[in-house]
């Protein structure tokens, strides 16, 4: 049975993290522990946005890329569940700190998407938890945000074939209509790389 190896990609607080967390339990594979607010931590920073103002973003973004590949490639084999593709930090970056964006930034995070088997994609149209002190509220900001974010998926989409990443968007729903959708595709998958006898 071949891995699965599944990102989740949208705004904050539209549920990433929590579905990346059931699918950890549910399918028995590691949840990638390495986040930008994790990362911005062990940078002496308490969010990436504080690393921002203290002129960090772009080391921010190198050290966030490059651990997250690190961890995402030494549990290859085993499959993992991420709450966040590279497709997600660079729309992230892009909307901070356009002018500090390089270009070989999106080949590389086109390079690594692809390494996925499924990616999940949340609309900002479902209820976000925007209570949580660390995010930011002011929902314009969010629009900014999914719009850079289904722009770069646009583009991965045109050098995708079907044997690559498989991504589904997400229908509106509970939670428990969103983690049915998930179970499906990844019991379906997981069933069609089983061997025949």
């Amino acid at each position: 049975m071949r891995p699965i190896r599944v990102c989740f990609t949208g705004a904050s607080g539209v549920g990433k993290t929590t579905l990346a967390r059931w699918v950890s339990e549910e399918f028995g594979v590691p949840f990638c522990p390495v986040t930008g607010r994790s990362v911005a931590l062990d940078m002496g920073y308490p969010s990436p946005y504080a690393a921002k103002l203290a002129g960090e973003h772009v080391q921010f973004y190198r050290r966030l890329v490059s651990v997250k590949h690190a961890w995402e490639a030494a549990n290859r084999e085993r499959g993992f569940a991420a709450e966040r593709g590279y497709l997600d930090e660079l729309a992230y970056m892009g909307l901070h700190s356009p002018e500090s964006v390089e270009l070989g930034w999106f080949d590389e995070a086109y390079r690594w998407q692809r390494d996925y088997t499924h990616q999940f994609y949340l609309p900002r149209a479902w209820h976000q938890d925007l209570t949580d002190p660390m995010r930011k509220t002011d929902p314009g900001y969010h629009e900014f945000y999914e719009a850079m974010l289904e722009g770069l998926m646009g583009k991965l989409a045109g050098q995708l074939s079907t044997a690559h990443v498989r991504t589904t968007t997400l229908p509106y729903g509970d939670l428990e209509v969103r983690k049915g959708v998930v179970a499906h595709k990844l019991r379906e998958y997981r069933a069609s790389t089983e061997p025949r006898h």
